[in-house]
């Protein structure tokens, strides 16, 4: 590295400890920059939409709609070279089954963001899920799909966890009525 590059990550390490310093929290711990970009992007259609600090509570919260423990997840992605889009419909989304599910299975609602890998700045795609009927079927797929782990690590030791993979997702989305995309981010609402 030259003396530039080291000045410039200097300045960028200082204004990491600078935004701890002032917000609470490692924008980079458990990839908080995600739920802050992802909750920003929501609250121009929700205002009262918030992200919370921490690792082990909620993630967000949202009084216009009563949600007081949204789970958020994320994941990033590259566009694909023969068709420059995104594998929006085969982008995964882990579940860590190495904790317990409670706290995953107490929310009242569910984002799932993608993040181009390259330009971090924004989520190209966003599923926010909060109708209680609606939030029920994600955990029923949830624990389906543990049921299913469970079944497999009888037979061989793997990394626990299970993925939800956006089309599984948006199957239950056909079911979910009110389907509104809006430019390149989607909701079920």
């Amino acid at each position: 590295m030259n003396s530039d590059e080291v000045a410039h990550l200097l300045n960028i390490l200082e204004s990491i400890d600078d935004f701890k310093g002032k917000y609470g929290y490692n924008p980079f711990d458990n990839y908080a920059w995600r739920e802050v970009l992802t909750f920003d992007y929501l609250k121009a259609h929700y205002p009262s939409i918030k992200k919370l600090a921490g690792r082990y509570g909620a993630d967000g919260v949202c009084p216009e709609l009563n949600l007081v423990h949204i789970e958020q997840k994320s994941v990033k992605t590259r566009k694909r070279k023969k068709t420059n889009d995104y594998n929006v419909y085969g982008s995964k989304y882990q579940i860590d089954l190495s904790k317990k599910l409670d706290k995953l299975l107490s929310a009242d609602a569910f984002v799932f963001s993608l993040f181009d890998a390259n330009t971090s700045s924004h989520p190209v795609n966003v599923l926010f899920i909060h109708q209680p009927e609606n939030v029920s079927k994600v955990k029923d797929l949830i624990l389906q799909k543990q049921k299913d782990f469970d079944k497999m690590e009888a037979e061989k030791k793997t990394h626990e966890h299970i993925d939800l993979i956006y089309s599984e997702i948006e199957l239950l989305g056909e079911q979910f009525g009110d389907y509104k995309p809006s430019n390149l981010m989607e909701f079920l609402l």
